[in-house]
């Protein structure tokens, strides 16, 4: 209710009450309290509201910068992850063409040394200043990426998983987590009315691509494509109409006196 609005219902109230048959002392004493205290009430009421409207606006102006930092590291991780894709795909086709007598030519005179895939958490300043929600997301961010680099790692050991298996699933892993910072980015600055650089939207343009990329292999395979836990986590929530090629085995029985 405006400032306006109370004062014209404060108005018909008091034009009411003088259009009220003579009555005695007390009652025009009482119904002038009553009418007071209603208009007094709705001031104090609009007056609370707005100092809440306003404290609520310098909060989260004095909370914007802190987010914008949070959105820039996670962009610059999103960049990152772009980067450290490209270097596996140039990887494996320097890896192809010099396995194959007939493309020897076309071999990379030399690669750029390789950088892990690591967040850098130190470039935002105050974590407070985020919704819990993606508070929680940036926290698990960096622990994923360190158990899908364990399990990348043991994978590449397994006899049934060739060079070429290992360098597309260390792909996911920077497609999957680059894609996640970059949504989380977008998030903050949402919220803050603040848009991205050209050079963060292409880059999680690219991203995206990849990833529905294979989201569409994951598709027209049935799910059966080796993919990091996570990925296919993720995709089995966006696309459930996909049968699990691996489902979970059942239960087992019971042991009843050593009888199953």
């Amino acid at each position: 209710m405006a400032a306006s609005e109370i004062a014209m219902a404060a108005s018909a109230v008091t034009t009411t009450a003088t259009q009220l048959p003579a009555v005695n002392g007390w009652t025009l004493v009482l119904s002038s309290a009553v009418v007071s205290a209603v208009v007094n009430g709705a001031f104090n009421w609009w007056n609370a509201r707005a100092a809440l409207r306003h404290e609520k606006s310098k909060l989260a102006e004095q909370r914007a910068p802190a987010q914008l930092d949070a959105a820039l590291m996670l962009e610059a991780f999103a960049k990152q992850a772009l980067g450290y894709f490209d270097h596996v795909q140039a990887t494996l086709f320097d890896w192809h063409v010099r396995h194959d007598p007939d493309r020897h030519g076309e071999a990379l005179e030399q690669l750029d040394k390789w950088v892990p895939l690591t967040f850098d958490e130190s470039l935002a300043k105050d974590w407070a200043t985020l919704p819990i929600g993606i508070l929680s997301a940036c926290r698990e961010l960096p622990l994923s990426l360190a158990e899908s680099d364990r399990w990348t790692r043991a994978m590449a050991k397994e006899d049934h998983v060739d060079f070429d298996d290992a360098c597309k699933l260390d792909g996911q892993r920077a497609i999957l987590y680059g894609l996640l910072a970059g949504e989380l980015a977008n998030q903050i600055r949402s919220g803050i009315n603040v848009p991205a650089s050209p050079l963060a939207t292409a880059s999680l343009n690219r991203l995206q691509g990849e990833f529905e990329k294979l989201k569409n292999i994951y598709v027209s395979s049935a799910g059966k494509i080796e993919l990091i836990p996570d990925l296919r986590t993720r995709l089995q929530r966006e696309r459930p109409d996909v049968p699990n090629p691996f489902p979970p085995a059942p239960p087992k029985a019971l042991e009843l006196n050593g009888v199953a």
